[in-house]
C-alpha cells in the first residue's frame, strides 16, 4: 500500500528538524514539514487546504465548547512555555510582582490566546484575579493581528485604532504589558522597558515546583475529513513527532552548541524529570485538565469542557 502523503504546517521548531530533514520517518506516511513560523497558526485557522497543522490549545478548547468538530486533536504539544517572563513594565516602574498589578491598567495582544490564558492562570495561582485590573487589547508594537479576541470581559476594551500598546505603556496610559514576546527595543542598551520579574527563571522554577505544570500552548491538529478517511494517520503522526523530539533532544545533549546549553538541559532534567516535555495523553493529563479549568474560570468558554474530550478521537484511533 502506498504511503499517505500529508504535510504538517508548523513553526520552525528545533524539535521538528529530525523529521523535516528525513532522519525520522512516520510509519505508513509520506510526512512533510512546511516550517512557516510567521503564518503557521493563521494558515491552520483559515486555509481549507491545510490537513495537518498547528493550533493553539485555547482555540481547540473553544471549538469543542462551540460544537465545532472541524479538527481532531493529537496530543503533541508543539509549543510550551512558562509565562512569568511575559509581563513587562517601564524601566522606572516600582511594580515588582503580580499583587502590584491590582487596580492597574494592563495591555495584552490577544485575550483568548493560549499563552495569555496561562499568564492569567499564573496570576490566579498567586491569588490575583484578572477582574482586579483593567485590560486593553491590541497590537503590541506593530500592525493589528487578524485573529479573534474572543468575548472580552467587562473590564477589558480594545486599544484605540491609532495606537499600539507599547506606546501606551511608555506614555503612561498603561502600567504593564502581558504579551508573548518582548516588545520592540527590549534588547537594546538602555531599554525603557523591563520585565516585571527580572529573574524570571527563579520565579518560573518556583511555579513549577508548586504546580508541576509546564504549560502547553500549541498542539497538533488533523482535519476531520482526513482523519475519518485515514484514522491511523493520527497515531502515526504522534509517534513520528515524539521520535523527532527525542532525536532532537539527544543531539542537543551530545552537541550543545551554545556555551551553557548542556547545563540548562541537565538542570531541566533534574528539576522536571527525565521525560520532561514528553507528548501523549497520560504525560500531559494534569496540564490539560488545568487548562480546561482555567478556560472556564476565566470566562473563555460558556460551559466546562472535559479534558478527555480534547484527544478522545485520537485515543480511539491509537487503540486500533
Amino acid at each position: 500500500m502506498d504511503p499517505i502523503t500529508v504535510t504538517l504546517v508548523a513553526k520552525d521548531y528545533g524539535h521538528l528538524a529530525p523529521l523535516a530533514v528525513g532522519d525520522v520517518r512516520a510509519e505508513g506516511l509520506d510526512l512533510r514539514v512546511d516550517r512557516d513560523t510567521r503564518r503557521a497558526i493563521d494558515r491552520t485557522l483559515r486555509d481549507p487546504e491545510v490537513m495537518l497543522g498547528e493550533s493553539s490549545i485555547s482555540r481547540h478548547v473553544a471549538r469543542l465548547a462551540a460544537g465545532d468538530r472541524t479538527w481532531v486533536g493529537i496530543p503533541v504539544f508543539l509549543m510550551r512555555g512558562f509565562r512569568h517572563r511575559c509581563f513587562f513594565v517601564r524601566a522606572d516602574s516600582p511594580l515588582a510582582g503580580f499583587h502590584d498589578l491590582v487596580g492597574k491598567r494592563i495591555g495584552t495582544d490577544n485575550w483568548m490566546a493560549s499563552g495569555n490564558t496561562w499568564s492569567r492562570a499564573a496570576m490566579r495561582e498567586q491569588g490575583v484575579e484578572p477582574s482586579q485590573m483593567r485590560w486593553v487589547c491590541g497590537p503590541v508594537d506593530g500592525p493589528p493581528q487578524d485573529r479573534p479576541q474572543g468575548n472580552l470581559p467587562g473590564n477589558a476594551s480594545m486599544a484605540p485604532a491609532d495606537r499600539n500598546l507599547l506606546d501606551m505603556l511608555l506614555s503612561g496610559d498603561l502600567d504593564a504589558l502581558m504579551c508573548p514576546d518582548p516588545p520592540r527595543g527590549f534588547y537594546t542598551a538602555g531599554s525603557p522597558v523591563r520585565r516585571l520579574f527580572p529573574d524570571f527563571r527563579a520565579v518560573e522554577e518556583a511555579y513549577f515546583q508548586r504546580t508541576r505544570l509546564w504549560p502547553g500552548i500549541h498542539i497538533t491538529v488533523i482535519r476531520r475529513t482526513l482523519f475519518e478517511q485515514h484514522p491511523q494517520v493520527a497515531p502515526a503522526i504522534h509517534d513520528a513527532l515524539e521520535a523527532s523530539r527525542q532525536a532532537w533532544l539527544g543531539s542537543r545533549l551530545a552537541l550543545h552548541e551554545t556555551p551553557w546549553l548542556l547545563d540548562d538541559l541537565e538542570a531541566s532534567r533534574a528539576q522536571m524529570g527525565a521525560e520532561w516535555g514528553a507528548n501523549g495523553i497520560d504525560a500531559n493529563a494534569a496540564m490539560v485538565a488545568a487548562f480546561c479549568q482555567e478556560s472556564y474560570a476565566q470566562g473563555l468558554i460558556p460551559e466546562p469542557v472535559e479534558p478527555d474530550a480534547l484527544f478522545a478521537e485520537y485515543a480511539e484511533a491509537a487503540k486500533q
